[in-house]
């Protein structure tokens, strides 16, 4: 029902605008979608905005985001602001579309859409802005694209490495046991020297 009413809505501006023929306007303002990160099989969500906006409001607008298929997916998109939103519009393409009846005058979000990795790589997220009603408007319109960097989930859960000490120069623990084991060699060869000379005397002394 709401995007029924909508399309209307944007009907009645298109037809409105054609009839009115109105004077050549600069309608400055600026549409952004974010960059983001994460690993492959993972989602993450994205905000389209509006921005900078220094002349007349904006009544209409229609967006299209386009995205490398073969590398992230659009699986969700959250409608803000009077929008309406086809994750379908092409096969690499979604389309946010809207209207607002008193215009919109400052920064506004104008959709959250969620993607999710299919493969290791960075998809661009490409801008067009569409904006249709009067034939003789000029719209100065900037658009900042964006990116998904989807990284490989194994190369960043990797174990760090363990450096373990050289065994050609030994360490102080390998130090002091060395050293007892010559004190304990020594002191055994002491008690056996002791012993033979114990048993020679008895030897001697016997008849």
């Amino acid at each position: 029902m709401r995007t029924l009413l909508l399309g209307s809505f944007l009907v009645f501006v298109v037809l409105t605008a054609t009839v009115v023929r109105a004077q050549d306007i600069d309608q400055a303002f600026t549409i952004s979608i974010d960059s983001s990160r994460t690993n492959v099989g993972g989602q993450s969500s994205i905000e389209l905005l509006i921005s900078d906006i220094n002349a007349d409001p904006v009544g209409v607008w229609t967006i299209d985001i386009a995205y490398l298929d073969d590398i992230i997916s659009p699986v969700e998109c959250q409608p803000l602001k009077n929008s309406v939103c086809d994750l379908e519009h092409r096969p690499n393409m979604v389309r946010v579309s809207g209207a607002s009846a008193p215009g919109l005058l400052e920064e506004t979000r104008l959709a959250i859409i969620t993607f999710q990795c299919i493969q290791e790589g960075t998809s661009p997220l490409s801008l067009t802005v569409n904006l249709f009603g009067i034939p003789e408007n000029v719209y100065d319109v900037q658009a900042e694209d964006g990116e998904l960097t989807c990284d490989d989930a194994t190369e960043t859960s990797k174990t760090p490495e363990i450096t373990l000490p050289s065994t050609g120069t030994g360490s102080r623990v390998a130090g002091s046991n060395w050293a007892a084991v010559l004190l304990l060699s020594a002191g055994g060869a002491l008690l056996m020297g002791t012993g033979i000379v114990a048993l020679r005397r008895r030897h001697a002394k016997s008849p």
